[in-house]
């Protein structure tokens, strides 16, 4: 799935969850930041290929750089997100 792109802001932070989908469920997802609707930046621990499309639409970071990103950012805080 595309990410969408466009400015938004971060609408609802969780510090961990499962995130479950038709073709994943993937237990203990860290340091999510909702932009829109399902869409997030969030830790990934399943692989270490950032840079190539590997998601349903988030944005997956490093969960060394997903946290203090994380901690920094407060609700409301405007992103673009671009190709």
């Amino acid at each position: 799935t595309l990410t969408v792109t466009g400015r938004y802001r971060i609408q609802r932070k969780v510090d961990i969850q499962r995130m479950r989908g038709r073709d994943y469920d993937t237990p203990n997802v860290p340091f999510v930041m909702y932009f829109f609707r399902g869409f997030a930046i969030h830790g990934a621990y399943w692989h270490n290929d950032f840079g190539q499309r590997l998601s349903h639409g988030c944005i997956n970071m490093r969960i060394e750089a997903a946290r203090p990103l994380y901690e920094s950012t407060a609700l409301g805080t405007e992103i673009t997100v671009h190709d």
